[in-house]
């Protein structure tokens, strides 16, 4: 699918129940890691532009908190598209992980890539 795949303009999906493995509190629901590789591999590869829409709040243990979706794929639709985060140097960028932290993450993620995780 990945290599052959048809080009899409525009991509559209919801996490609730497509991305995420259901757990008994959403604080607990994390994506795994391998399916926010996949999810930027397929919009790298075969659409211009993805969107996630979602039922639940953005920030604060929204969206935001539980994505493991390397920046810049996807624009996130929360609580139904009411709140939007399409610029990831927006105001939302998370400021708890150091340039430290994020060159290692960036190297992980790298490396995933690379070797097809």
């Amino acid at each position: 699918l990945l290599y052959d795949a048809d080009h899409f303009h525009y991509f559209f999906t919801d996490r609730d129940g497509t991305l995420k493995s259901y757990s008994c509190s959403y604080r607990a629901s994390i994506q795994p890691a391998y399916s926010g590789v996949i999810q930027a591999q397929f919009a790298r590869r075969c659409a211009q532009t993805c969107a996630i829409v979602t039922t639940s709040p953005l920030m604060h243990f929204g969206i935001l908190d539980v994505s493991t979706i390397p920046e810049g794929y996807y624009y996130y639709a929360a609580s139904v598209g009411r709140e939007w985060f399409i610029d990831p140097s927006n105001k939302f960028r998370d400021t708890s992980i150091s340039e430290d932290q994020l060159v290692l993450l960036d190297r992980v993620c790298f490396q995933c890539l690379i070797f097809g995780v």
